[in-house]
């Protein structure tokens, strides 16, 4: 399978494969498991996630996993899965409700019980999202990208880019950087 992702005015391209051992992504694993929850996992209360909805959260967990944000997912006790990235003291988080198409969207700046609400969407679709976790990467919006050309190797035949995280781990998928025609 291959992701598409509009950063800016680059397009990235990334393999991703769930057929290969050890290659599902922490998150998307334990998003799986949203589905064995017994009935009643919440003090009582509390539906185990359906696979429709489970998918839709996932494509979102990717997006945020290929642009390297930290992520984290929580089930809601009607069924829900909410997706969470986080980058500094910033917090993008989508709930993804049954038999709904839009999400609901939160962005929110601080930590622990300080912070404040950016915005609040109840009504918002994968662009949204999208642009919701572009905002938490300033960096990659200008032209002064946090990957500097000493951290960038790419091999000119292939236009292959090799980079580390902002975690400091390093990409187990080679990504295609490609300037997208319709920017110019």
């Amino acid at each position: 399978m291959t992701a598409f992702t509009n950063c800016s005015r680059y397009q990235l391209f990334r393999s991703t494969s769930d057929n290969q051992p050890g290659s599902v992504d922490p998150a998307v694993r334990k998003l799986r498991t949203f589905a064995s929850l017994p009935e009643g996992w919440s003090n009582g209360e509390g539906h185990p996630s359906q696979a429709p909805t489970i998918s839709r959260a996932e494509v979102l967990v990717r997006l945020a996993r290929s642009l390297q944000l930290q992520t984290d997912v929580f089930p809601g006790i009607n069924g829900e899965c909410a997706v969470a990235a986080y980058w500094e003291d910033k917090t993008v988080e989508a709930i993804v409700a049954p038999n709904k198409e839009a999400y609901e969207l939160r962005v929110e700046q601080g930590r622990g019980f300080s912070f404040r609400v950016l915005v609040e969407n109840d009504a918002a679709d994968y662009s949204a999202f999208r642009d919701a976790l572009l905002s938490l990467l300033p960096a990659w919006r200008s032209s002064g990208s946090s990957h500097s050309d000493s951290l960038i190797q790419t091999a000119v035949d292939s236009r292959t880019l090799f980079s580390n995280t902002h975690l400091g781990q390093t990409l187990t998928a080679p990504m295609v950087v490609r300037e997208s025609r319709s920017s110019r």
